[in-house]
């Protein structure tokens, strides 16, 4: 801790650090805010062993996103073995602005509305910037380029111990190929697999075997070539940010719906636009089931009788149910590889798919 206080002090050229704080972390990294004797403050965040494959995820992280509002990097090594802190870091500077989480339960319907804008417009500079292949993305000297994949798909459920193709890829076909090659591997390789999730895998319930799950896969290779979309536009490979939760999106604090800056970018990566496009986790909803279509709730008949608690509680369900239909008439019809649940206990989910779409091919060979 000691080194790394040191790098990060010559990093903002301050005398020393005063106080070394430690942050709310998640499962993959521990992150600490460093204060200097001149008041200044700044970021580092050193990864746990499970945050991906050594090297490239803190590579692919530490990189230049001109335009989008994403902390600056200002130092950062990716081999543990090279540097004098035995750890791979990134020193980052501090976001300016209050998380979301503070804001979003008291900002007004037009607010959370001009926020998702704000989040909308970020989503459109993602699809005009399109790459050329897929994988992560890697930037030195303002020099972009694309490397291997370190999406967490690609890791999980041992995943990242097995020696597989991380890519680039040139072709979706090419990539959605690699995933069941994939899982095969994964299957044919370790030991143990996951545990299958809830009831699943009990007594007198269905039991996953390796022969099933490589069956299904063989199936799956025979139809690989026609999964894939034949619209060109949803093809683009594209960045995408898969991680916007209210913990992750800082706003200014006089005005929550302007985004000052986005944090964790770990894993982000560059696919198919038809799989990386999906709604944030900001506007999920467990209320009631809305109406479909564009049909704007209203608040109920006798809201004005209503006792102010039961007033507030109406207000907040009207918002929710607001948002959430607003999401159902945006959200796009993409198709779901399930490939990477397979090692779980997804080939009889795979399986009943892949049925359904000979049954109807044969449908449309009689018509």
């Amino acid at each position: 801790m000691n080194e790394l206080a040191r790098i990060a002090t010559l990093t903002v050229s301050s005398t020393s650090c005063v106080e070394v704080q430690k942050l709310p972390e998640g499962n993959f990294n521990k992150t600490f805010l460093l204060t200097m004797n001149d008041g200044k403050q700044i970021v580092a965040r050193v990864p746990n062993p499970n945050a991906g494959i050594s090297h490239y995820t803190t590579a692919s992280e530490a990189k230049d996103m001109c335009g989008l509002p994403v902390p600056k990097v200002c130092a950062w090594s990716s081999r543990a073995t090279e540097n004098t802190v035995g750890s791979e870091y990134i020193i980052m500077e501090k976001v300016n602005g209050v998380e979301l989480s503070q804001k979003w339960p008291k900002m007004s319907l037009h607010a959370k509305f001009e926020l998702a804008r704000a989040i909308t417009s970020l989503d459109q500079a993602f699809v005009r910037n399109a790459f050329t292949s897929i994988g992560s993305i890697y930037s030195e000297f303002a020099i972009f380029a694309i490397g291997p994949i370190t999406s967490r798909r690609f890791l999980t459920g041992g995943r990242g111990s097995i020696d597989v193709d991380r890519g680039p890829w040139h072709t979706t076909e090419d990539y959605i190929t690699t995933i069941g090659l994939r899982e095969k591997k994964c299957i044919e390789e370790l030991d143990r697999h996951p545990q299958p999730e809830g009831f699943l895998g009990g007594p007198g319930f269905y039991q996953p075997t390796a022969e099933a799950k490589l069956s299904v896969l063989d199936d799956y290779f025979k139809v690989v070539k026609y999964l894939v979309p034949p619209q060109p536009s949803v093809l683009a490979p594209t960045l995408w940010y898969g991680d916007l939760h209210l913990g992750n999106i800082f706003v200014d604090p006089q005005d929550p719906t302007q985004i000052v800056g986005i944090i964790d970018w770990q894993s982000a990566h560059v696919a198919p636009l038809f799989q990386q496009v999906h709604y944030p986790s900001i506007v999920d909803f467990a209320g009631a089931k809305s109406a479909e279509g564009l049909i704007l709730p209203i608040l109920p008949e006798n809201y004005e009788t209503l006792t102010p608690p039961e007033q507030e509680s109406a207000e907040i369900l009207h918002q929710s149910t607001t948002l959430s239909n607003t999401q159902k008439a945006l959200r796009c019809q993409i198709i779901a590889l399930i490939t990477g649940v397979i090692l779980n206990d997804g080939e009889a989910v795979l399986k009943g798919h892949l049925i359904q779409l000979a049954r109807e091919w044969d449908k449309s060979r009689r018509t």
